[in-house]
């Protein structure tokens, strides 16, 4: 049986009742890139709140990808454009710009009648360990799993008990990569939803002595 299969049939005998199919409805791509580099230091959602609403746009919506780039671009430093607010240094800001032109290159592999939708179907199939591509880099492997949720993609973000529940179905070390990679190919086979998974479901693995890691 390949662990592909191992997985599918542990997520299936582990839950009782099969979670939601779905997510929650994805950001506007630009909106996801903004909330997620305003998320990785740890901010409360009320603050990421404020501070998109404080962010400068030149419409409501935030809308294509480009234009919020080129709007950025008209400040001296992306580090300007968000400062808006003096309790926030935009110490993330210098990530933006290379990561909206990644997914405004990536969406180009993909159809879709808007951006979003490609934008989402390159978040689908993007890979955990694409988070070490230099324009993710900065956002480590945890703030790369955010931006592809965000963006609609069915996948989570990693915890040690995520690879507990792998490593101990599989029976040997697994690393976090490896894990989520499973975990993304079991849920999309049972029409899962993993972050509708309750946290018991994860933590009921998590003694294994095998599954120590540190998630980056």
């Amino acid at each position: 049986m390949s662990d592909i299969a191992r997985s599918v049939r542990a997520l299936a005998s582990a839950i009782e009742t099969p979670p939601l199919s779905y997510g929650l409805e994805p950001l506007s791509p630009a909106l996801a890139v903004l909330t997620c580099l305003l998320s990785i230091d740890g901010r409360s959602g009320e603050y990421i709140d404020q501070r998109i609403s404080a962010l400068q746009s030149p419409t409501p919506g935030y809308g294509l990808l480009a234009s919020v780039r080129g709007y950025a671009e008209l400040f001296p430093s992306p580090v300007e454009y968000f400062q808006v607010d003096l309790r926030d240094p935009g110490k993330q800001a210098h990530l933006l710009l290379p990561i909206l032109d990644a997914l405004i290159d990536g969406q180009r592999d993909f159809e879709g009648a808007t951006e979003a939708d490609r934008v989402r179907a390159w978040a689908e199939a993007a890979r955990p360990s694409e988070w070490n591509f230099p324009a993710f880099r900065g956002l480590r492997l945890k703030g790369f799993q955010e931006l592809r949720a965000l963006l609609g993609a069915n996948t989570i973000i990693p915890k040690k008990e995520h690879v507990a529940f792998v490593a101990t179905v599989l029976g040997r070390k697994v690393d976090v990569l490896e894990a989520l990679y499973l975990l993304e190919r079991a849920a999309g086979r049972l029409r899962y939803n993993l972050n509708s998974i309750p946290e018991s479901v994860w933590m009921a693995k998590d003694s294994s002595e095998s599954s120590r890691t540190t998630v980056a």
